[in-house]
């Protein structure tokens, strides 16, 4: 996975390429908050910066540039260590746990292919964002929190680094506050079986469960101060220059958008999950429905129409051209595309949670439920922020799953194929973002 990021993402160092998203967010953005960090160092002024996240990974890139003087090609080639740190990270935990289940390499190998094709991890590892120093921490804390097959809850150990990877967390992106709560779930069910995931054994013996859970919430203490003390310092949740674009109350598009992903992207993973929606059928068919109905219901109440820039880019374009062709909306204000892929999307999810054992069912549930409540303060419902996730979250449910004992040649077949084609597509995006999107240095039109 490292290696197909760092071919291309070199060939585009080489050729100094500045033009797309991504490219556009470095220039105008986040390097100007870095060099001007760096001219500020020892006491840089935190009140008011180019970017609308915490200031570390910024901080930490002034201090390179101000010890080295690297300029921005330089620090693009530096910063790509998070990048392959997240890359090396998801690798090494869909290896360890598919070869605990006896997955064959190439199916593994195939999972991964999604990651590192993403447009938004992609670009994020050639150019200065910060996106993926976010994500690395976020899938550690996952993985301490024994979230995946391989990795397991460690008592003190897992509390310890636990609160020191929430405190770098928070200092890299504020909204991935939300894995603290995974984590304390998971301090909650430490007493529980790793097999055990039916509700009754994780409510079993409450008593014994508190000095664990009650350790890891102090855990998140600091971590929660570090964010309360930027809030106080910015009088709100990000900087004063970005509070007009990011802080409108409860954006109630974010839970429709996020299982509309789920129903874009589960297709191509359809053998891994498909034993779960049987399961899901023979043993709790209401569920099936019930989530049908819920993302049917997630899909009518809010308004779901292209609206630059809050909803925008993405699958919103996709919207866009449909409202362009007169295929627009149900009363004005819901995109029939949407609300399909929600009602399809949800009993998908469900599936996708119905092939993790035990008690990482309600780990990952929880961590995907936080997840949706924290993009909800964010008024802008880009799939930038849910696609990283969705598709890591995808390949470490698939690659922990059961393996069956006897299978169809077809479904062998689609197994890894059906990976690999969604890696073909989101290149096909990737590259035609580089090949057409806006050069920074140039005028916006």
């Amino acid at each position: 996975m490292a290696v197909l990021f760092l071919v291309p993402a070199g060939v585009l160092w080489g050729l100094g390429w500045m033009r797309g998203r991504a490219a556009c967010d470095q220039f105008d953005y986040h390097i100007k908050a870095i060099l001007e960090f760096a001219s500020e160092l020892p006491r840089p002024d935190l009140r008011n910066y180019a970017s609308a996240t915490t200031p570390g990974y910024h901080l930490l890139m002034a201090a390179v540039e101000r010890a080295t003087g690297a300029g921005a090609l330089g620090l693009q080639v530096g910063a790509s260590v998070f990048t392959l740190g997240l890359l090396g990270l998801c690798g090494w935990l869909i290896g360890r746990a598919g070869t605990l289940r006896g997955w064959r390499w190439w199916e593994l190998a195939a999972l991964g292919l999604p990651i590192v094709a993403s447009p938004y991890v992609f670009t994020s590892g050639v150019w200065l964002l910060p996106d993926n120093a976010g994500w690395l921490l976020v899938v550690a804390v996952l993985a301490a929190s024994g979230a995946f097959v391989g990795t397991h809850w460690r008592g003190a150990w897992s509390v310890g680094i636990g609160c020191v990877l929430l405190v770098l967390t928070v200092l890299v992106r504020q909204s991935h506050l939300w894995v603290a709560a995974p984590f304390v779930t998971a301090a909650w069910l430490s007493p529980t079986g790793e097999d055990e995931g039916c509700l009754a054994s994780a409510l079993r013996a409450p008593g014994g469960r508190i000095g664990m859970t009650s350790a890891a919430g102090f855990a998140c203490v600091p971590a929660v101060a570090v964010l309360g003390w930027f809030a106080a310092l910015w009088h709100g949740l990000t900087p004063p220059s970005f509070q007009g674009q990011h802080e409108h109350g409860v954006n109630a598009t974010t839970p429709v958008f996020f299982l509309a992903l789920v129903g874009v992207f589960s297709p191509f993973f359809v053998a891994w999950w498909w034993p779960g929606m049987v399961r899901l059928w023979r043993g709790a068919r209401w569920a099936t429905f019930g989530a049908a109905a819920l993302g049917l219901a997630a899909g009518a109440l809010p308004e779901t129409t292209y609206l630059y820039e809050p909803r925008a880019s993405g699958l919103w374009q996709v919207v866009r051209a449909m409202e362009s062709r007169g295929i627009a909306y149900i009363g004005g204000r819901t995109s029939i595309l949407i609300i399909v892929l929600a009602t399809i999307g949800a009993p998908m999810l469900a599936a996708w949670l119905a092939i993790v054992e035990g008690k990482r069912r309600w780990i990952i549930g929880c961590a995907i439920a936080a997840f949706v409540a924290s993009q909800c303060a964010n008024a802008n419902c880009w799939q930038r922020y849910h696609e990283p996730l969705i598709l890591i979250l995808f390949a470490l449910m698939a690659a922990g799953s059961a393996r069956p004992e006897r299978e169809p040649g077809t479904i062998r077949f689609v197994r890894w194929a059906g990976p690999v084609a969604l890696g073909a597509l989101l290149v096909a995006v990737l590259v035609y973002g580089l090949l057409t999107g806006r050069d920074p240095t140039l005028p916006n039109p």
